[in-house]
């Protein structure tokens, strides 16, 4: 068993979601605003409001730890084309979802006892000017750390 950063975790559940969803086009975890760098929907790991907990497992001596990670998905909306960005923010929660458990146990871990939760924001977000629908999905990633 090796210990694994959470910015391991988090940079290869962004690679999956940046190769495996067609409407995200920007991806990371260091820019909180993705109005220069996106067309269409970016992907940001963002620090705010993660959470840790570690259980410590007698056996094996090790402590097993779930993270759950929040990733938020910024859809730019254009006006005229509300259907596209409203179909956006209702389908990919469910796409992001179906990716990550496509891809559980490659290069990251889910908790199988915690659910993912995909949450859009009840109002729009207003940056430079355009309206962006902003979502984020919680990851409930597990890494382990051997004991000190």
């Amino acid at each position: 068993m090796t210990d694994t950063a959470v910015t391991t975790v988090i940079d290869n559940i962004l690679t999956h979601l940046d190769t495996h969803l067609s409407e995200v086009d920007y991806k990371s975890r260091t820019e909180f605003f993705p109005v220069m760098q996106t067309t269409n929907t970016a992907v940001l790991a963002m620090p705010f409001g993660m959470t840790t907990t570690a259980t410590f497992l007698a056996l094996s001596g090790s402590w097993r730890l779930v993270h759950r990670i929040p990733f938020e998905f910024w859809i730019k909306h254009v006006n005229g084309a509300a259907s596209t960005s409203t179909a956006a923010a209702f389908d990919l929660g469910y796409k992001a979802i179906r990716v990550l458990q496509d891809h559980d146990e490659t290069d990251f871990s889910l908790d199988a006892d915690t659910p993912l939760e995909w949450t859009v924001d009840p109002n729009p977000s207003t940056i430079n000017n355009l309206p962006w629908l902003v979502a984020t999905l919680v990851v409930p990633a597990v890494t382990y750390q051997e004991a000190a």
